[in-house]
């Protein structure tokens, strides 16, 4: 629920625990290139976001912002 904790991060109004997404004009910085990952509930939050694949690649890959449409 929006306003609750989850897995040690705060839950938005859109039922998300990691950071909102970015409005389009802030998405577009240069050099920066951006990955939309859509999947199922395991994407959406299941496993805790430190440990989330999307969250290790946004770390591993330099210059990306990875996105979790789950």
């Amino acid at each position: 629920r929006p306003g609750t904790v989850h897995l040690g991060f705060p839950v938005d109004e859109r039922g998300a625990y990691d950071r909102p997404l970015a409005p389009s004009a802030e998405r577009a910085r240069r050099g920066e290139r951006l990955v939309v990952v859509v999947g199922d509930s395991f994407s959406h939050g299941v496993v805790p976001l430190p440990f989330h694949y999307t969250k290790r690649a946004e770390e591993a890959l330099e210059g990306v912002r990875v996105y979790n449409l789950g």
